[in-house]
């Protein structure tokens, strides 16, 4: 039989992970489905951020927003907090995600046009074929089908709770909030600080490697973001508003050091990332980010 294996659906929750996704302890995190087959965090880690890369490459192949990457990404994360890794393959599981977001976010595509993207993202840019499998082919039809199979065991495992709270409207909110004179935000002024928002957003894109999702309100995302945003910019907003010594996040009810505990843990994806590959090329502008921007957080 070439479907899903239905009969692995459980419930409840497998594990700690509660019912209504409420946010997670990091030992509840630590505890995963997945330890149970011998996969370690450290492994897990990998895993997860590797099929979010290909949601937002395939995501991006089909001209879909950054918002239904987003909550396809959630779906992922959410769904092997209830099953281990060795439950479901992670590359059906990535391209269902995929699929049933567009419809939740209204970006719906065909599904033939969701495998065939997909597939190319695997088959061309990850595994270094030449060519993916045709929609007239049996392997393509299989995987099809499957991913029609997997849709159901996944809006089980999300128990039909399909919207997901973003970062990216706080995160512009927050902007605007911070710096109300000022039109430099998206890039043409704040003190010569250009594309602040849009340097933010790129580090809530990259938050959805990591399981921040799962252990951190959007909002707290959100203010870790901008964090990173001003470290990389190298602008002291503490100075330039003279707010004597009171950190700018305490405005959002938000301490100092939990943002910067969460902007750490964004960069410790691109760590991550590095030590995973150590025999393979790594990207050098992952490598210059990180340098970058862990150098300013600590300066």
């Amino acid at each position: 039989r070439h479907g899903v294996d239905l009969g692995k659906r459980k419930f409840p929750m497998k594990g700690s992970y509660r019912s209504k996704f409420g946010l997670l302890t990091r030992e509840e995190l630590r505890n995963s489905p997945s330890r149970q087959h011998g996969i370690s965090f450290q492994n897990e880690c990998v895993l997860r951020m590797d099929a979010i890369k290909w949601i937002s490459k395939a995501g991006e192949s089909l001209k879909m927003e950054q918002m239904s990457i987003a909550t396809a990404s959630v779906y992922f994360h959410r769904l092997y907090c209830r099953y281990s890794f060795k439950d479901y393959d992670r590359e059906l599981v990535a391209c269902t995600c995929l699929f049933l977001a567009g419809k939740t976010e209204e970006t719906r595509k065909k599904l033939d046009d969701v495998v065939d993207h997909f597939n190319y993202v695997i088959h061309c840019r990850v595994k270094g074929k030449t060519k993916r499998p045709s929609k007239s082919s049996q392997e393509f039809k299989q995987f099809r089908a499957k991913v029609i199979e997997m849709e159901a065991v996944l809006m089980e495992a999300l128990e039909f709770k399909f919207y997901v709270a973003h970062p990216y409207p706080l995160l512009i909110s927050n902007l605007r909030k911070l710096f109300p004179d000022k039109d430099g935000v998206h890039g043409k002024d704040l003190g010569g600080q250009k594309g602040l928002a849009q340097l933010a957003w790129f580090f809530v894109n990259d938050s959805l490697r990591t399981t921040l999702c799962l252990t951190h309100p959007p909002q707290k995302i959100a203010l870790a973001a901008i964090y990173l945003a001003l470290k990389n910019k190298r602008f002291d907003y503490d100075k330039e508003f003279k707010r004597e010594g009171k950190p700018w996040c305490e405005d959002f009810n938000s301490s100092e050091n939990e943002v910067k505990g969460i902007a750490e843990s964004i960069l410790d994806a691109y760590s991550k990332e590095q030590k995973a590959r150590e025999s393979k090329t790594v990207p050098g502008y992952v490598i210059l980010a990180y340098a970058l921007i862990a150098t300013c957080l600590y300066c």
